[in-house]
């Protein structure tokens, strides 16, 4: 029973220090099934990711609401499952993104203006946000709560633009709203970005939900039991060449 135990809470020591250094690393390609953004900090410095396209293939974008020409009201914009050949591929860990899965279908003209939010913890200090994106046609504007942020490059399908602020009159405390506004001549439109919010403050983090991660009930319940499920893996498995393979096992398929 001790050999058993003490197995289980080095495996559980290990699995709390790589999860307090791992960052996801920006690699080229789909951010598939993510339904919230990356978070992380490093030193005295909070990083928060936020992206389009965090979901699968025609499913709805968990964090952007788009407003279409003459619309009243946002819906959720949707990750595109067939893109045109002449855009470009998404940026890093991010996915193309319009008003429908099928994204080389024609469009109506006009302006889409995208929107996502990321939360501000009071108290948070040295704030900055920097990203870029990929549109068709090109980008009208980026703004953040209703400021108007500089824009290098015009965007457009192969040719990224990018933006960043580190003005603090811009940021509010709770929810903060990034919008990105697309005008659409003819055809097929949509919008693909990526930003990252930093901050001075290690105690505060942001994700696409608006909520603080680091005060997220709900995230450190999940915590709690994966690892009470993994220790009781280690316990009710006997010991032999076997109790080690199995306790990584529900390592991996703890919830």
């Amino acid at each position: 029973m001790f050999i058993r135990g003490f197995v289980a809470a080095g495996l559980l020591m290990a699995m709390s220090a790589a999860a307090v250094s791992a960052e996801p690393a920006d690699s080229q390609g789909h951010g598939h099934g993510h339904a919230q953004q990356h978070a992380s900090s490093s030193g005295a410095t909070v990083s928060s990711r936020v992206a389009s396209g965090l979901a699968a293939g025609g499913s709805n974008d968990p964090n952007v609401m788009v407003i279409r020409p003459g619309a009243g009201s946002a819906t959720a914009a949707i990750v595109c499952s067939s893109k045109p050949d002449a855009w470009a591929k998404p940026l890093n860990d991010s996915d193309w993104i319009s008003t429908a899965a099928d994204c080389t279908a024609t469009r109506d003209a006009g302006q889409y203006r995208y929107d996502i939010k990321f939360n501000v913890s009071s108290g948070t200090t040295g704030v900055s946000l920097s990203g870029s994106l990929l549109s068709d046609d090109n980008v009208v504007g980026v703004a953040l709560n209703g400021h108007a942020l500089a824009l290098n490059g015009s965007g457009g399908p192969t040719s990224p633009a990018t933006f960043s602020t580190t003005d603090q009159s811009f940021f509010v405390v709770g929810a903060n709203t990034l919008s990105i506004t697309v005008n659409n001549a003819s055809g097929a439109t949509g919008l693909d970005f990526q930003a990252r919010v930093q901050s001075d403050n290690p105690t505060t983090s942001a994700d696409g939900n608006g909520t603080d991660k680091d005060n997220d009930d709900t995230n450190n319940a999940g915590e709690d039991n994966h690892g009470q499920c993994v220790s009781e893996a280690a316990h009710s498995t006997a010991p032999g060449p076997g109790h080690g393979e199995a306790v990584r096992e529900a390592a991996h398929n703890c919830d």
